[in-house]
Order: structure tokens, then C-alpha cells, then sequence
């Protein structure tokens, strides 16, 4: 070969009583792109003085060409009393296998439970320290400019506070967003990718935090750049969504879809004069004819109480979250002298009742109505459910 690598250089040294250890990676553009990481220990004999200033130089024959390096290294006491974090990752791509610009966001999520990781959505804080759903805390976040070393790689070192309830031994995931760059403040709706290893592949350590005191190495690296994984392994073909409203999951649950005509919020899909959207918030099976709220009776129980008999709602747990339980008033309005009634003059009687523990298909119940039986000419009832 007959043009010279182009060669460059991060240097990130921590002082421990044993080593000084040194990490430098090394880029050659000639065919393609390719970056790698080379790990040096210095014996402690062999270790600089706090603040010495060392260069070493390093000539390395590789197949045809020559690869010269200049390693900077300078030892700080005491910068192994935290956990350090080393991560090694290419190619990170977006969904159409390009690969990621150096603007562009990675993030490295740590699961403090034992949930796993969630679904990302638009509305997770872009911000060190963040929580996403209930229990994965982002513990660092870069953009790819940070090593220097071009296009979908991502080399660096980031010091670990156990605090906030992160510990050792748990689990790690990488998330790199192609479209984001850090003045974002919200994921937003965009490609993401992620990855993790509870195995540790490639020469990598497991991806769980490391002991304290300690430091791990991570490394996630695609075929193109000589690692295990499929090239795809890198591409952002995730999206971040917009968490499903109640009724959209309640559409799904008993609809199979969001976008069937018989969903439809104003839509009476089986003939009960409630429409899809009342009998959610009241909580009855849209697909049963039987289940709606309505009076079945009203009867004297002596000379001067009313007793109704309805159909009342009581919730309805087959979906998720479901709903617990519902109250049911009874209202009453005063009939006219030529036997109608103002439906616009309900009036609540005073009397509750709260149901719980129903699957959609309401209970048969009833609620006195004292003195409703002196009321002339005549009286009208009907049952309201209210919402929470």
C-alpha cells in the first residue's frame, strides 16, 4: 500500500496500588472504517510519579503499513476509589445501516430492579441521573465526538457513583439515538438502537456494573469491525412510542385494533344505546348486547318507598389497568301532569351505590328511594355511574 494511515489517540489513565492503565486506539481509513483498543498495564515499578508527564513512543508493523502512536500518560492519586466504566462500540448505525454522525447521542442505562429494560418513550429526560419507566437510570450519555474516532464509534471511560440505588452486578444496556444531538432535553419520537451482554463477548467483561472500587470493560463490536455480533446488531430500528391511552388498550382488548370501525369511540357496536366510549368509562363489554346500564324494574316496597332495580356498573378487570369499580347514583325527576318528564331535570336522590369486582358484564343491584312513592303525579328514574 502506498498511503499512510491516518492515527488517532485517547488516552484515560486511573492510578490504582497495583497498575496505571492506559487504553489507545488506533484508526485506519484505507478500505474502511475500523477502530480498535489496545490495553496496557504498567507494573508498579514501572508506574510515573503522580503528575510526570511520559511519552512513549510505539512503532507497530501491521500487514503493509506502519502504525506509529505517541502515548500521553498521566497518573492521578486516588482515581480508583469509584468504578470506572470503559466501552468499546462499533458500528452504531441508524435504521438504514448508516453509520451514526459524531452529533449524534449514545446513552448507557444501568437496571437497578429486576424488570429488565423498557421500551423507550418520547417523553424520557435526555439528562444524566434520568429514570426511565420505573427503575433504568441513565448513568452516561455522550455524542460521539468525544473519542475523536469518526463516524458510528464510540470509545470512552465514565466514573460510577453507587448512589440512587445503582450497586454492582447490574445489568447495563447501551442506547444510541442516530437523530438526537445533546441539546435534545426529551427522547422524543425517533430511531433508537440497544444493546447488552450479560455474557461479555468480543473480549469484553459481562455488562453489569462492576464491584466497587473496580472497573469494568465493555466492548460491543459488529462484523464489519471484526466483532460477533451481525452488522445489523447496529442499526436503530427501534422507535420510541407514544405510551397507549386506557381507551386505546381497552379498543385493543376487546376490538383487536385501535383502527376497527367497530372501535370507534361514537360507534354502538352491539345495539345497546351506549356508545363504545360510555361503556369504557362505565366499564361494560362492548360486545355483548346484555351489558349496558339500565333500569330492569322500579316497584313500591311499601305505601311510601320506591325500590329500582338495575343493572349497575362494577368494573371490569379483564384488561389493563382496567377498571376496579364504579358508583352508581340514582337520580329522579318529577313526571307532568300529562305523563312525560324533563329529561333535562335529573336530580340526584342522595342514594350511592359502589360496585367493585366486575368483568365487563355489570351486576343486577337495586337502591330505595324513601318517600318516592308520595310523589304525584308521577316520578322517573335513572342510574348515572360517576367517574373517579
Amino acid at each position: 500500500m502506498t498511503k499512510e494511515s491516518s492515527t488517532f489517540l485517547r488516552i484515560i489513565v486511573l492510578l490504582s496500588s497495583k497498575t496505571c492503565r492506559m487504553n489507545w486506539c488506533h484508526s485506519t481509513r484505507l478500505v474502511s472504517s475500523r477502530s480498535a483498543c489496545v490495553n496496557l498495564a504498567l507494573s508498579a515499578a514501572a508506574r510515573p510519579r503522580v503528575s510526570n508527564k511520559i511519552k512513549i513512543a510505539r512503532q507497530t508493523s501491521w500487514g503493509a503499513f506502519i502504525l506509529t502512536a505517541v502515548l500521553l500518560v498521566v497518573c492521578l492519586p486516588g482515581a480508583l476509589d469509584a468504578q470506572t466504566i470503559s466501552i468499546t462500540a462499533a458500528d452504531l448505525q441508524d435504521s438504514s445501516g448508516n453509520p451514526m454522525p459524531t452529533n449524534a447521542v449514545a446513552v448507557l442505562v444501568v437496571d437497578i430492579g429486576t424488570s429488565g429494560f423498557v421500551d423507550l418513550q418520547p417523553s424520557f429526560s435526555l439528562s444524566l441521573g434520568a429514570t426511565w419507566g420505573t427503575e433504568n437510570k441513565v448513568v452516561a450519555i455522550w455524542n460521539l465526538s468525544n473519542c475523536g474516532c469518526g463516524d458510528g464509534i464510540l470509545m470512552d471511560e465514565k466514573v460510577l457513583s453507587y448512589t440512587g440505588g445503582i450497586t454492582s452486578n447490574q445489568a447495563l444496556e447501551l442506547c444510541w439515538f442516530p437523530s438526537l444531538t445533546m441539546a435534545s432535553t426529551t427522547l422524543g419520537i425517533t430511531d433508537y438502537g440497544t444493546y447488552t451482554d450479560p455474557v461479555g463477548i468480543d473480549g469484553s467483561d459481562a455488562w453489569r456494573t462492576p464491584a466497587k472500587k473496580s472497573s469494568v470493560s465493555l466492548a460491543f463490536l459488529t462484523a464489519n469491525e471484526g466483532g460477533s455480533n451481525p452488522q445489523e446488531a447496529g442499526e436503530a430500528t427501534n422507535v420510541t412510542a407514544v405510551p397507549l391511552t386506557a381507551f386505546q388498550t381497552w379498543q385493543i382488548h376487546y376490538f383487536g385494533s385501535t383502527n376497527n370501525p367497530n372501535a370507534a369511540p361514537e360507534v354502538d357496536a352491539d345495539g345497546t344505546g351506549m356508545s363504545n366510549t360510555n361503556k369504557f368509562l362505565s366499564g361494560f363489554n362492548p360486545a355483548n348486547s346484555a351489558t349496558y346500564l339500565h333500569v330492569i324494574s322500579v316497584a313500591k316496597t311499601n305505601t311510601i318507598d320506591m325500590n329500582v332495580i338495575y343493572l349497575g356498573a362494577n368494573g371490569d378487570n379483564t384488561w389493563s389497568p382496567g377498571l376496579a369499580s364504579r358508583t352508581n347514583v340514582l337520580e329522579f325527576t318529577a313526571g307532568t301532569a300529562n305523563g312525560s318528564y324533563a329529561p333535562n331535570n335529573f336530580a340526584s336522590t342522595g342514594k350511592t351505590n359502589i360496585l367493585s369486582g366486575g368483568t365487563g358484564f355489570g351486576v343486577v343491584t337495586n337502591m330505595i328511594d324513601p318517600g318516592g312513592a308520595t310523589n304525584v303525579p308521577s316520578r322517573f328514574y335513572r342510574v348515572r355511574v360517576l367517574l373517579p
